[in-house]
């Protein structure tokens, strides 16, 4: 079975039943970019160009933009999407502050979104990946709220806002898409302060690895092996805490046989004990 990994969406990091994809194994994840890319000679990282690939032919299309939209209105809800661009691992998809141009759809790799205090302190907020789409944040305002940066090279689709105006005017049922993930990105958000207000740290990753899990399951991946692609670091902005405490434990975890960690490679070996840890903690 394909192995896949997390995907906790943008401004909201939600550790919600809606986690998705974010991260694939390596050679997953070129098979999946050589898969997505239109045809042709393939565009220098950081670039864009003009695509061929429909939103009716997106394997991700039930988790995106176009989840709810019936299929006769596809090709009018394709003209939204403009063009599909190469992203260079460590570089900025959009910094918090900037102007609202559009929203962007992954096709392949994944992103760390994050957010600054009024102290000036930065915080991770989500791994968003494959079929999410970025910058849900920014529709309410003129700038986007939170940063989005590619943990590892990757692939979107743009789709400038006026676009995406003119065709909802079009098509009732793309407006009332982007309705529901304004809301499931609120309730992600809610989700994530539960976590960090009433959990313990063992518990907190706990919760990650196993809700990482079942979003892979839903997908049709192995729920139990996948590659997390986030720094050690960057997973414990997400979870609120220390970079010393979250490699203690995994450790620990690993020690007592719920889970077995090479690098980044993670494989889960006893559900039933880790929901134990994630329950006992709440």
């Amino acid at each position: 079975m394909k192995t896949l990994a997390l995907n906790v969406a943008g401004l909201h990091a939600g550790m919600s039943a809606e986690i998705g994809l974010a991260m694939l194994p390596a050679a997953n994840s070129a098979a999946l970019r050589s898969r997505m890319v239109s045809p042709g000679a393939p565009a220098p990282a950081g670039t864009a160009r003009q695509i061929s690939v429909t939103c009716a032919t997106c394997m991700h299309r039930p988790a995106g933009l176009t989840g709810g939209v019936p299929a006769q209105d596809l090709d009018k809800v394709a003209k939204v999407v403009t063009l599909r661009r190469r992203i260079r691992r460590r570089e900025a998809l959009f910094n918090a502050g900037d102007q609202f141009r559009g929203l962007y759809a992954i096709c392949s790799g994944s992103f760390k979104s994050s957010v600054v205090d009024a102290e000036g302190h930065g915080r991770v907020t989500g791994f968003p990946g494959p079929g999410e789409v970025l910058g849900l944040d920014g529709m309410g305002g003129a700038t986007y709220t939170s940063g989005i940066v590619a943990i590892e090279d990757s692939v979107v689709c743009t789709m400038p806002d006026a676009r995406i105006r003119e065709v909802a005017q079009e098509v009732p049922a793309l407006e009332h898409r982007l309705g529901t993930l304004l809301a499931r990105e609120i309730t992600r958000s809610q989700g994530t302060m539960m976590l960090l207000g009433s959990m313990n740290g063992e518990a907190r990753l706990a919760t990650f690895l196993l809700q990482t899990s079942r979003g892979m399951a839903r997908l049709g991946y192995s729920k139990s092996e996948f590659l997390l692609r986030m720094s050690r670091a960057e997973l414990a902005s997400y979870l609120g805490l220390r970079f010393e405490t979250v490699s203690r434990y995994f450790s620990g975890f690993a020690q007592a046989g719920l889970i077995e960690v090479h690098s980044r490679e993670l494989r889960i070996l006893d559900f039933a004990r880790l929901e134990r840890v994630a329950a006992a903690g709440s």
